[in-house]
Parts: C-alpha cells; structure tokens; sequence
C-alpha cells in the first residue's frame, strides 16, 4: 500500500485544464456521484444517529470519523443544506482493530470497520508476483470495501467519540476514493485533473459547521489523518474475500 495517488495533493489557484482533461474531470466526478451508496438498512436520522453512534464509541473508548454524504453534508451553507433529518445513512469509520459491535449496524449506524490479512499471492497488473502480502482495509455490515484506509495522526491523543472532517480531509477522502476506483478501471488521470478534482469538491463547502453539528462534536483537522489507498491488486482481493 502506498500512500495517496502520487504526490499529495496542494490545493493552490484553478488550473486551466485542457478539452482533454475536462472530459477526464467530468468523468471522475460521475465516479464520485456513484460511489454515494444508500442505506440498506433501517437507519437512525442524521443528528440523532451521530449523537448514538458518538454515545458508542465513548463507551468502548475509540475514535470514529463521520464518512459518505452527511460529513459533507454538516459543511454546506444554509441555502444549499438539507435538513440533516433527511440524511437518514450516518455512516461511521473506525480504525481501531480492537473494536467490535453486538449487533452488525448497532444504533442504525453504517459501521466501517477495520479488517487485515495477508495474501499468500499477488499478482499486480503487469502480472508480477508478490508473496505474502499484508493489506489492511475498511469495510462495512454488507462487505463493501473501501479504497482507503486511513491513519489518525496522534490518535491516542484524540478522545473518544465521533470527529466531523473538516472540509479539506472530506475533500481529500472523497477525492482519494474517487482517483483509487478509477485507477483500478484502468483510468490514470494526471496530477492537474487529480488536484482540480478535490478542489472542486472542496468547492461544494463552506467553513461554517451546522450549529448544532458545532455544539456537539469535534472537528479532525485534514492534517490529522494520512490517507493510504489500496493498490488495485489489493482491492481486487479484498473483494473476493468479501464474497465468501
């Protein structure tokens, strides 16, 4: 696993973009729209999910991040925002292995939890083998992985319970995400429509927070946490071990 897609994402000023590479943006941010993934579930509404799902980890004494479509969700203005009752999926990341739940979607929460492994073959994608291969990913109650995993920096001196991204990690998680799936599909996007792509969806948010978000949860700041993507040879197994 390595970290990123390359070299790690600077947001400086718009670059202009060939005809090119903005068929290449568009066709990463319609990835990016299909990676939102509804419920499957009977969840618990936004604010009252959060605040369970806060409630649990407290209680079993790990950190958690707010994920999918509400943590971007808390960072929209007030005339673009939704009601946050209507965002009936609150999904939820843990990285601590330690972790388990009594039930698979305890408290109406998509839970992403950590798993392990390692691999006994690999092959990459210009057919090179590799052995004993040690990958670490996240995925959910319904075996969906993640093209991510990420490392809370200092976590053990962060205090227990729920942390909302701010604005520049969810872009920075949304946009990894997005370049990992298109990489695996063959498609290499360059470093100038990698970059426009997370400045564009960093552009979807405000630096205000949701009031009651505000009051009740801290924020993890974007240089709190290192985001390592799998390598499509390794998503490619994780997947299959999710089928069994």
């Amino acid at each position: 696993m390595s970290f990123g897609m390359g070299p790690r994402l600077e947001l400086r000023s718009e670059i202009r973009l060939s005809h090119e590479q903005r068929l290449e943006l568009d066709r990463l941010l319609k990835f990016e729209q299909q990676l939102r993934r509804p419920p499957s579930f009977e969840a618990t509404l936004g604010l009252e999910g959060m605040s369970s799902a806060d409630e649990l980890l407290k209680e079993k004494g790990v950190v958690g991040l707010l994920i999918g479509g509400l943590s971007e969700e808390v960072w929209r203005s007030e005339k673009t925002r939704i009601k946050l009752t209507d965002h009936k999926d609150v999904d939820v990341l843990v990285t601590n292995l330690e972790f388990s739940l009594d039930e698979i979607f305890q408290n109406g929460i998509d839970w992403w939890l950590p798993k392990e492994e390692t691999f006994s073959k690999i092959k990459t994608r210009n057919g090179t083998p590799l052995d004993n291969v040690h990958v670490r990913w996240i995925e959910n109650g319904n075996g969906i992985a993640l093209h991510y995993f990420p490392h809370f920096v200092n976590e053990d001196y962060l205090k227990p319970g729920l942390y909302i991204p701010d604005p520049d990690l969810v872009a920075k998680i949304k946009a990894e995400e997005t370049l990992a799936v298109a990489n695996g599909q063959g498609l290499e996007p360059d470093y100038s429509v990698a970059e426009t792509l997370q400045k564009r969806i960093r552009r979807r948010m405000t630096v205000q927070l949701h009031s009651d978000v505000k009051r009740l949860f801290p924020v993890l700041k974007e240089y709190r946490a290192k985001i390592e993507t799998l390598r499509p040879e390794e998503f490619s197994m994780v997947a299959e071990t999710d089928q069994y």
